[in-house]
């Protein structure tokens, strides 16, 4: 556990006081303003951390201490690897613009989960957080199934197939719903009181909505999965949310039409081309890759110089690798892939850490079994696509890990 000693306070409680409101309020912006306003938002902000490293020595201290400390901490390590080779990779790339942006986004979830992990304040701190990312749940959902609603009233939602949110795309939406639900859901057990218990039940249920509102195939697939093992590991009574979920899917007829597809034989197709490329694309720079953010760029110079291998529908799904994994060696050659098994392992170690710690399991609430649920439906959603260009659900994630990353250091646990 890294030692907090107290010097002048304002260098070092009240400062990581100051420090965690600041977070707070670049997590608030930052998610809620829409793609181009919340990048300049957030590019705006972020230098204010690296000028409270500057100005605070004892902050210093904990930073190098953490880092000092690389056995215990492998995801921080792993987020800043990934940041620097993605920075690297900008600039050998000639610093085209989105190679750049997703190098910044990168430092932006190293700098949440820094500052969630490195500079917790205290208990009553991390409870005040967790109320502030409630009431972002509620609000974000909410104002989602308020859209969803008027959309439907409006019968746009029926001509346009798919519901269109604010969340950047209908794949985030997705991806964001079900970290979220997970959190959710994760509270109604144990709850204090059943007023509690109902008021995250519902919430819980706006989340659902939000996957289902998405249409996203791998965002209802990771939905199926997490359901299955939670009846599985913890409860057969939660067995009606499975029927209920399958029920809706089979009977709403443009859900029942987006699950048929996951069995086309078309569309499946097309996503192994797509990982066709990616593998292509890492065998011919194994070691830099393409570039961060980079892959439509060598998925068209491929389709271009191999149209037989390709029809009309395939220039279409060329934005990323569609898997995390082949993303990752396609663009960041073999050691952005590294680092990336790196931080799925590190911060599934911390999490396995803090759920199987007895100070855990005589505690009253069951949050770090959400959170974890929240972090591996974000792992399992980018085995059939990819969010790790996707500011809101990148910024979600690390505030998940950063959650645990305070908890697992509080207690002298691996992070």
């Amino acid at each position: 556990m890294i030692k907090k000693t107290t010097g002048n306070p304002w260098m070092d409680a009240k400062g990581r006081q100051v420090m965690y409101g600041f977070l707070l309020l670049f997590i608030l912006g930052y998610g809620a303003l829409d793609y181009y306003t919340g990048q300049t938002f957030a590019l705006v902000l972020f230098p204010v951390y690296p000028l409270y490293l500057l100005a605070n020595p004892l902050a210093r201290r904990r930073l190098y201490d953490y880092f000092k400390q690389w056995r215990a901490h492998w995801t921080g390590w792993a987020l800043l690897l990934i940041a620097l080779w993605s920075l690297f990779s900008a600039i050998w790339s000639q610093a085209r613009e989105d190679t750049l942006s997703t190098a910044l986004l990168y430092f932006y979830m190293l700098m949440v989960y820094l500052g969630m992990a490195v500079e917790f304040p205290g208990k009553r701190w991390r409870k005040g957080f967790m109320i502030a990312f409630t009431l972002v749940i509620v609000f974000t959902m909410g104002y989602l199934a308020l859209e969803y609603g008027v959309a439907i009233v409006k019968r746009e939602a029926l001509t346009r197939g798919r519901f269109i949110s604010t969340i950047e795309n209908t794949n985030n939406l997705g991806v964001v719903s079900i970290m979220f639900l997970m959190f959710c859901a994760s509270l109604i057990r144990k709850a204090p009181s059943k007023k509690t218990s109902l008021f995250f039940a519902g919430l819980s249920a706006l989340c659902a909505l939000g996957v289902l509102s998405s249409q996203s195939r791998s965002s209802i697939i990771v939905t199926g999965i997490l359901f299955v093992f939670i009846i599985w590991k913890y409860n057969m009574k939660y067995i009606w949310t499975l029927a209920l979920f399958v029920v809706i899917l089979l009977f709403v007829p443009s859900l029942q039409q987006r699950v048929l597809e996951i069995f086309s034989y078309e569309q499946n197709v097309q996503r192994v081309k797509v990982w066709r490329v990616a593998l292509s694309l890492f065998a011919a720079h194994p070691l830099l890759g393409v570039g961060s953010n980079a892959f439509r760029v060598g998925y068209v110079e491929t389709f271009k110089a191999n149209p037989q291998m390709f029809n009309a529908w395939d220039i279409k799904v060329l934005w990323h690798a569609h898997n995390m994994l082949m993303r990752f060696s396609s663009e960041l050659g073999l050691p952005g892939l590294a680092t990336l098994i790196a931080l799925m392992a590190g911060s599934v170690r911390m999490m396995r850490g803090i759920t199987k710690s007895s100070a855990y399991l005589a505690g009253k609430t069951r949050l770090y079994d959400g959170i974890y649920l929240g972090i591996l439906a974000f792992y399992l959603g980018n085995i059939l696509d990819s969010f790790w260009a996707s500011p809101k659900p990148l910024l979600v994630f690390a505030v998940l890990l950063g959650f645990a990353a305070s908890y697992a250091q509080e207690h002298g646990l691996a992070s």
